[in-house]
């Protein structure tokens, strides 16, 4: 069960995020790309949650959810400054700078939307614990 509703809250995150690209147009992103990327997802989410014990710790998660948008931000923001810089045409807020949306992406919304799910699964797992 503790996998299942981490992985409804994944699902509820990338749905959400999924429906902001559509709608703001950040990445082109082929609507027939979004299943396998949701497995890739969820697959990595499942081998993070099960990787050390220390994965049903509520604290551990809520550290690295804040760390996972903080390294984001930062990664953002680099791209922001050094496209602005070198004055690149695709520079942010288009994003696509320097270091690659893709990189940026990974980490914030990708790492961060299954540290919010871990979040979700270890507060479940401790509540059910007592």
């Amino acid at each position: 069960m503790k996998d299942a509703i981490g992985i409804v809250i994944l699902g509820a995150e990338f749905a959400l995020v999924a429906f902001l690209n559509y709608e703001i147009h950040f990445v082109e992103l082929p609507m027939r790309s979004l299943l396998p990327l949701f497995l890739i997802l969820a697959l990595v989410a499942l081998m993070y949650w099960h990787s050390k014990e220390s994965s049903e710790n509520v604290a551990t998660w809520a550290k690295l959810t804040r760390g996972s948008i903080i390294l984001g931000i930062l990664f953002y923001a680099a791209d922001l400054v050094l496209g602005h810089t070198f004055r690149q045409p695709n520079s942010p807020p288009i994003l696509g700078g320097p270091l690659g949306i893709v990189l940026t992406v990974l980490v914030c919304p990708g790492l961060t939307i299954v540290c919010v799910a871990g979040l979700a699964r270890a507060l479940y797992i401790n509540r059910t614990r007592v």
